[in-house]
């Protein structure tokens, strides 16, 4: 028993599991600095991306995504992460509760099993993520104290991030990796990112880039991409685009065709989804339309 963590660890890995991090980071950390009420003052939700919460809680999905798709059968990843939303949040969870634990001489142990990942080359990414985080959060909290004492006014500020480069470091080594990766060289460890970064307007282009010359390489490349639960995303986003006013310009919009035909090889009902998801959309914005010239919608 530590007083410092959690009577139940496994509990509190899997309800908050960002709030379980920070405190094992800073448990294990050696820097003086580095205090435990720093874990109550992330600012901003897990929703909002743009705040600091929203962006560690958007990195950890992403590293434990790829985690999971590396060391999982792609059936097994397939019903695990992308069937049920609350299935896959408990999995990412899971992962950070095997690696806490297993530094306390625990195994957690799951049914299918999940092989053992607390060692796991990308939890390096996660720990420079939440050094940051935290850094940041002793700069500000320097700050405040500084502006208090000189009996100042502070100013608000944009506020803090983690770890701006971090999308766009891993689309760098992903770029590496197609420069010298090929069918018989291991799986591109950060392929998952690409789903994260295809929400993302700022890197979307950059992802969609890099997405097309993969899927490029053969039919291997493709099935992989389709293992990670692109076809999903995918969809969402070739619907937008053709849906929506000035949704994308020529060059994304060419490559949301070269990858859509792509994954026509493997998925000839792709087609027709599309299809039928395009006449959804359309039924859904005439109904937004008639509500909002006052018109109720006949039921």
């Amino acid at each position: 028993m530590n007083p410092k963590f959690p009577a139940d660890i496994f509990t509190a890995c899997l309800t908050t599991p960002i709030k379980m991090a920070l405190r094992w980071f800073i448990h294990r950390n050696s820097l003086t600095t580095l205090t435990e009420d720093l874990v109550d003052q992330v600012p901003g939700t897990e929703s909002d991306k743009k705040s600091m919460l929203g962006e560690l809680t958007s990195i950890f999905v992403t590293v434990t995504d790829s985690i999971a798709w590396n060391v999982l059968p792609n059936d097994v990843f397939a019903q695990l992460l992308r069937a049920e939303l609350f299935v896959g949040t408990l999995v990412r969870n899971f992962l950070l509760a095997s690696r806490i634990m297993s530094s306390m001489g625990c195994t957690p142990v799951s049914y299918p099993h999940i092989p053992d990942v607390h060692n796991h080359s990308l939890w390096d990414s996660w720990d420079l993520a939440v050094e940051k985080c935290l850094l940041e959060l002793v700069k500000l909290s320097r700050k405040k104290t500084e502006a208090l004492n000189a009996v100042e006014i502070v100013r608000p500020t944009n506020p803090p991030m983690v770890n701006a480069n971090f999308f766009a470091e891993n689309l760098t080594a992903f770029s590496v990796w197609l420069e010298l990766g090929s069918f018989s060289s291991p799986p591109p460890m950060r392929l998952p990112v690409i789903l994260q970064v295809l929400l993302s307007p700022l890197y979307r282009m950059k992802a969609l880039m890099l997405l097309a010359r993969f899927m490029q390489k053969g039919p291997w490349a493709v099935n992989m991409a389709l293992s990670i639960g692109l076809f999903p995303y995918m969809l969402r986003l070739i619907t937008t685009a053709y849906t929506t006013p000035g949704g994308a310009d020529m060059r994304e919009v060419f490559r949301h065709i070269h990858i859509f035909l792509s994954i026509l090889i493997f998925l000839p009902f792709s087609l027709s989804l599309l299809y039928s998801h395009k006449k959804e959309r359309d039924r859904e914005r005439k109904r937004e339309k008639r509500i909002r010239l006052g018109v109720v919608p006949s039921l």
